[in-house]
């Protein structure tokens, strides 16, 4: 009798330890997946310029079908596998007030429908980046979520590189000659590809520290080549400013430098960016200070939406509702201009963007929504070495966006890996401040 017991007994010890097993897999798994289908997308390789007409890139039947399909194994996923308590840890009513504030602005949009959609896709795609961070149980589940998806993503660029340098490599095309031979991978510009490798290169020295240290070194030396390789100035330049600043922040244990340090960057760069369009003697300091003081044109975007500001500043134009819509594309053009600003997607700034968008007041909260709140997450995020590893990276990857968003526009743009980077390292710091990630269970 006694044996019989202790053969049942080991029967449901075993079924036990083969569930966990399974359940830890699928943690694992899942968000990788996840992460992997928001870095690549459904049509990896596809070409869009950034002065063509690319608003329907993200609407049509494959994206709308595959990011529904996403959002729903999300969604799944989040139910079953992850704590309640770390969904609880992310639920944010600043987020949803930014939701609420969207779907208004459509209705002023021009084209309301067409903006609802955009913006319901672009809150799918939120969604999926927060289950990529709920549903790993652990540090540990969560960098190999990260490992498995930066390594694939980075793989894949490199392959287009070197077997499909056709649609891999920038080509000598009508529209954006000066870009020949430039990297862009699997994206659709190297504008973005610049970025997001240089995003991929904080998780590489993420992966340093917490123990893949072979991994981790060859992710950023291959993501580094590649931006080198994209051409992208600004990218290249904010990427070791960032790191800088927060590696000399963990050094010293004071998370008020970083983001004392961050701040100080944002404006002094602003100043010498979108300040150069609005007082003469920044003009100077920035004609002085680089060699292309008017940022391959951006400037003339930013002086013709801040223009336009003032026409609309309390409602804005709506929801995706300024570029590439009559008030623009039916206006005159100076004789001078440097880009044909007629035909251009967005302005290359998304502090300018946002406002013309929404308004100046309801931009403004956006603003502050999306770059300085989650510096005050930084400061509040756990003491432990695994939330401190995490928080740092989080933290860069905000940095970089926040520096990034004076020279590019990429907010609320639905499957802009760019934009996803900073969705994930938002939240992720908002997890950190709430709910520290356990050690591994062992």
């Amino acid at each position: 009798m006694t044996a019989q017991f202790a053969d049942r007994s080991a029967s449901y010890g075993a079924g036990d330890r083969l569930a966990a097993t399974a359940a830890d897999l699928a943690c694992v798994a899942v968000p990788a997946f996840l992460l992997c289908v928001l870095l690549v997308s459904f049509q990896p390789f596809a070409l869009h310029s950034v002065i063509v007409n690319n608003s329907e890139a993200g609407g049509d039947a494959i994206n709308q079908i595959g990011y529904s399909a996403l959002g729903i194994v999300a969604f799944a996923g989040m139910l079953m596998l992850a704590a309640p308590a770390r969904l609880a840890a992310v639920l944010d009513p600043v987020w949803l007030a930014m939701a609420a504030i969207l779907v208004l602005s459509a209705f002023v949009s021009p084209d309301p429908v067409s903006a609802l959609k955009s913006i319901a896709f672009t809150f799918i795609v939120v969604l999926v980046g927060i289950a990529v961070l709920t549903i790993p149980r652990d540090a540990e589940q969560l960098r190999r979520v990260f490992l498995v998806g930066i390594c694939a993503a980075i793989a894949l660029a490199y392959f287009g590189v070197i077997f499909l340098p056709d649609i891999s490599v920038h080509g000598a095309d009508s529209l954006e000659p000066q870009h020949a031979g430039l990297w862009r991978g699997y994206f659709s510009h190297k504008n973005i590809a610049g970025p997001v490798m240089a995003v991929f290169a904080f998780f590489g020295i993420y992966f340093i520290r917490t123990g893949a240290r072979l991994t981790g070194l060859a992710v950023t030396i291959f993501a580094i080549v590649f931006v080198l390789h994209t051409g992208s100035k600004t990218t290249i330049g904010f990427l070791p400013v960032v790191i800088g600043i927060v590696m000399v922040g963990t050094v010293f244990g004071l998370r008020g430098l970083v983001v004392f340090m961050a701040i100080i960057a944002m404006l002094t760069i602003g100043a010498l960016t979108v300040g150069s369009v609005i007082w003469q003697p920044l003009a100077d300091l920035a004609a002085a200070a680089s060699s292309d003081p008017t940022y391959t044109g951006r400037t003339t975007l930013w002086a013709f939406g801040l223009e336009n500001i003032q026409h609309r500043f309390w409602t804005g134009y709506g929801f995706d509702g300024f570029w590439l819509k009559p008030v623009v594309t039916e206006s005159a053009l100076p004789f001078d201009a440097e880009w044909d600003y007629r035909e251009i997607v967005h302005g290359h700034d998304n502090y300018i963007d946002i406002m013309l968008n929404l308004g100046v007041p309801a931009g403004l909260f956006v603003i502050w929504a999306l770059s300085l709140r989650p510096l005050g997450a930084y400061m509040r995020s756990a003491r432990d070495m695994a939330n401190r590893r995490l928080a740092d990276l989080f933290a860069m990857i905000v940095i970089f966006a926040m520096l990034n968003s004076l020279l590019e526009a990429f907010w609320f743009r639905r499957d802009d890996p760019i934009w996803i980077m900073l969705v994930i390292g938002i939240f992720g710091l908002r997890m950190t401040a709430r709910l520290p990630y356990p050690s591994p269970r062992r």
